[in-house]
């Protein structure tokens, strides 16, 4: 292994020049190192039978149909609720006239 510069004894003309390389270099293996990790990563997606721009976008889940609870009460108008959630105006108006709920509960 080469032996480290003994930075002390360097001028910032030296110093500067050191910094410049050092960056220099260490872009280089950045471009190189990306460019393998692309080239492996393509190989490795051909394998698997995948193209590379859809490798990385997501999965395609298909949605899952929710069916709407049946309803248990009608109101006198025809509105229906299932009895989740909040209650709805109509049953809340009939509860506060001192009607009964379950009244509109349907069989």
């Amino acid at each position: 292994m080469a032996r480290a510069p003994d930075l002390d004894s360097m001028s910032l003309e030296d110093l500067t020049t050191l910094r410049d390389s050092i960056e220099e270099r260490r872009s280089r293996l950045i471009v190189q190192a990306r460019e393998d990790l692309i080239t492996e990563t393509r190989k490795r997606a051909e394998q698997l039978g995948l193209d590379i721009e859809g490798l990385f976008a997501p999965p395609k889940i298909e949605a899952r149909s929710r069916s709407s609870p049946a309803p248990k009460y009608r109101g006198p108008n025809g509105e229906l609720w299932s009895g989740r959630g909040r209650v709805p105006i109509w049953l809340r108006t009939i509860e506060a006239e001192g009607g009964d709920r379950e009244k509109y509960k349907i069989e």
